[in-house]
C-alpha cells in the first residue's frame, strides 16, 4: 500500500501544478477557404429570389437583393448588376442546365440567387407557466396567456458559375425572431434577422476569419 502511494504522489503533484498555471483568454480569427476564386470573378449577377411563401406586407425578393448588393461591396470590387430571371419552379436552383449562361456570356460571371420565405405567426404561452385558468376555471388568473409575434426566415442561398450553372456555394439558413411587440412588421423583422446572420454569410463568401477564443498558458 505504501508503494502505491509513493507512485501516485508525483502524478497528483503534477496535476495540481497544472491546475494552478494561470491562463489568458485570447480572441483570434480562424481563416477559412473561400468557396470562390474571387480574383477570377469580374461581375456578380443578382437574379432575384424564388419566394416559397409570400412575405406579408412587403417585397421580400427586393429587400434581399438590396441587402446583398450592398453587403457584397465590403469584399468585392467588381461589377454588381441585376438580371431578373423567371424561375421554372423551386427545383430550378439545383438545375445546372437551367442556370447555364443565365448571367450573361463570357467567363468571370457569378450568379447570386436562392429560395426564401418569411412566415409570420402569433404564439401564445402561459404566463409563468400558471395553469390555474385552465385547471381552476373562473378562480384562476384573469388573463394567463401572453402573446408574441414570431417571424421564421428561411434562405437557401447559392453562388452559381454562370458559364456552367454549377453551384460553387450553397447553404441553408433558418432564423427565428420573436417579439413582444404584436405590431412588429415583417419588414423590420427581416432587418433584425439580416443584422444577425448577414455578416456571417458574407464572411463565408470571402473566407474571412471566424472569431474564436483560445486559452494561453502563462508563467
Amino acid at each position: 500500500m505504501r508503494r502505491n502511494s509513493l507512485l501516485l504522489a508525483p502524478l497528483l503533484f503534477g496535476l495540481a501544478a497544472c491546475a494552478t498555471v494561470p491562463m489568458v483568454k485570447m480572441p483570434i480569427e480562424v481563416p477559412s477557404v473561400p468557396p470562390v476564386r474571387w480574383d477570377s470573378i469580374r461581375t456578380v449577377v443578382f437574379s432575384g429570389f424564388f419566394l416559397e411563401k409570400e412575405a406579408p406586407g412587403f417585397n421580400l425578393d427586393r429587400a434581399l437583393v438590396d441587402y446583398f448588393r450592398e453587403a457584397m461591396k465590403t469584399g468585392f470590387k467588381g461589377a454588381l448588376i441585376e438580371v431578373p430571371i423567371a424561375w421554372a419552379g423551386a427545383d430550378s436552383l439545383a438545375d445546372k442546365a437551367f442556370w447555364k449562361g443565365k448571367g450573361g456570356a463570357g467567363e468571370g460571371l457569378l450568379i447570386l440567387t436562392g429560395k426564401t420565405s418569411l412566415v409570420q405567426e402569433t404564439r401564445k404561452a402561459l404566463v409563468g407557466g400558471d395553469r390555474r385558468a385552465i385547471d381552476e376555471g373562473p378562480f384562476g388568473p384573469r388573463n394567463p396567456w401572453s402573446e408574441k409575434r414570431a417571424f421564421v426566415f428561411t434562405l437557401d442561398l447559392a453562388l452559381l458559375d454562370s458559364a456552367s450553372g454549377e453551384a460553387l456555394f450553397r447553404k441553408n439558413y433558418m432564423e427565428t425572431l420573436v417579439s413582444e411587440n404584436l405590431r412588429q412588421s415583417a419588414e423590420f423583422a427581416l432587418s433584425d434577422i439580416l443584422g444577425r446572420i448577414g455578416p456571417r454569410i458574407i464572411r463565408s463568401f470571402f473566407g474571412a476569419g471566424r472569431p474564436q477564443e483560445r486559452f494561453l498558458l502563462t508563467r
